[in-house]
C-alpha cells in the first residue's frame, strides 16, 4: 500500500512592504522657533556635572502647533526623545540610552519639533544643531555653521497592529541644498520580507516618507547624505541607521 507523500508547508504571506514619497502636511499658521541656549556653542561642560546638566532651551510659538505635537531631542544621533510640555525640564542624561553616563570628547545635540506622527515642522528656525564638548576640548574637523548635516527623526519604537500600517520617516538637511545634481538622501530599508539588498529610493526633495505595509519583525531604516557626486558625505551622523519594530500586522 502505497503511503501518502507529506503535505508541503503552506508558503509564507507575502508581504507587499513599500518605501514611497509622502505628501507634506500643511503648515501651521505660526511656524515654531527653537532654540538652544545651553550647552552653548563649543561650550565644555565639566565630566563630574555632565550627567546633571540641564538643557537651555526655547520654543516659541508652540500655541499654534498641531494637536498632539511634541519637542523631540537627539543626542549623538540616538533616538529621538519626545516630550510633550515645551517648558519641561531635560538633562542630557535623559536623552542617553537607559541614562548611561556621557563620555568626555565631542557631542551634537539636537532640537526640533514633530507632529503627532513624527512629521517634523519645517521652517527656517524650527530645528537647532549644538556641538559641545565634555571634558577638554579636542580639534574638531566639522564645521556646525558650514558643513552639512542630516538630522533623522522617526522611525524609532514599536508600531502595532493598524498603527503600523503607514510608518513615516522625517528628517532635516542643514547647510546643503538637495535637488537634481545637488545633495541628495538615499533610504535603504530591510526587515522581514525584504530582499537582501533592501529597498531603496533616493530623495531629492525635503519631504517626508513612509513605510508602506511592513510585516512583523524588526525593521531598519539607514539614511545616507550623498554629495552632489553620489558620495556618502564625510560629516557626523551620516550614516544614520533607525531600528523599529512592527506587531500585530500578521494577516493583513
Amino acid at each position: 500500500m502505497a503511503t501518502a507523500e507529506p503535505e508541503a508547508p503552506p508558503e509564507p504571506a507575502k508581504i507587499n512592504v513599500d518605501l514611497m514619497e509622502a505628501k507634506p502636511s500643511p503648515q501651521p499658521k505660526k511656524l515654531p522657533a527653537v532654540r538652544i541656549d545651553g550647552p552653548g556653542y563649543d561650550q565644555s561642560v565639566a565630566k563630574h556635572y555632565a550627567a546633571n546638566y540641564r538643557i537651555i532651551y526655547r520654543v516659541t510659538n508652540w500655541k499654534s502647533q498641531p494637536e498632539g505635537s511634541t519637542v523631540q531631542f537627539i543626542l549623538d544621533n540616538l533616538p529621538a526623545k519626545s516630550f510633550s510640555d515645551p517648558t519641561q525640564k531635560v538633562k542630557l542624561s535623559d536623552l542617553t540610552e537607559g541614562g548611561k553616563p556621557i563620555d568626555e570628547g565631542e557631542h551634537v545635540l539636537a532640537l526640533y519639533v514633530a507632529r503627532k506622527n513624527h512629521e517634523i515642522v519645517k521652517g527656517p528656525k524650527s530645528v537647532a544643531v549644538r556641538r559641545f564638548w565634555v571634558g577638554k576640548k579636542t580639534e574638531s574637523k566639522w564645521s556646525w555653521s558650514k558643513d552639512p548635516i542630516m538630522v533623522l527623526g522617526a522611525p524609532f519604537g514599536t508600531f502595532d497592529g493598524d498603527g503600523a500600517l503607514e510608518i513615516l520617516s522625517d528628517f532635516f538637511v542643514l547647510n546643503a541644498e538637495l535637488g537634481s545634481k545637488k545633495f541628495s538622501v538615499r533610504l535603504t530599508l530591510n526587515g522581514p520580507g525584504i530582499k537582501d539588498e533592501g529597498i531603496q529610493r533616493y530623495i531629492t526633495e525635503w519631504r517626508p516618507v513612509v513605510v508602506w505595509s511592513p510585516g512583523d519583525g524588526e525593521h531598519t531604516l539607514k539614511a545616507e547624505l550623498l554629495t552632489p557626486d553620489g558620495v556618502v558625505a564625510p560629516v557626523p551622523w551620516n550614516p544614520t541607521v533607525r531600528k523599529f519594530n512592527v506587531t500585530g500586522r500578521a494577516g493583513k
